[in-house]
């Protein structure tokens, strides 16, 4: 497992939390893109967290963040999903700024 260095707490929930992290060195998208990643941690380990993992493996588009690897926290006993991390802010937060531009950006 490699080891993230944790930094901020982004969000958390009733599944778990979400984590603003180091890339390690030992990891294959360590470089200036990926510095920083968002580390999900998924408290129970069930076929719906497995089943996102699925989905989420698959999915490629540039309006959608990132998926770049999982793995099992067998000390906390989790699922951990690494994401791409984006430091913009939510998708609330930008549509309570800026309504209009936000869904021009998303119909266009």
């Amino acid at each position: 497992m490699p080891s993230y260095n944790h930094v901020e707490l982004l969000g958390e929930g009733a599944f778990g939390e979400v984590w603003k992290c180091e890339s390690p060195r030992n990891t294959p998208f360590d470089n200036r893109e990926h510095r920083f990643v968002a580390l999900k941690h998924i408290k129970e380990t069930d076929e719906h967290a497995l089943r996102e993992v699925d989905i989420l493996q698959g999915l490629r588009h540039d309006g959608i963040v990132a998926y770049l690897d999982h793995f099992f926290d067998s000390e906390h006993d989790d699922l951990c999903i690494v994401m791409e991390f984006c430091d913009m802010g939510t998708l609330t937060t930008k549509l309570k700024v800026t309504p209009r531009l936000v869904i021009k950006y998303f119909l266009l």
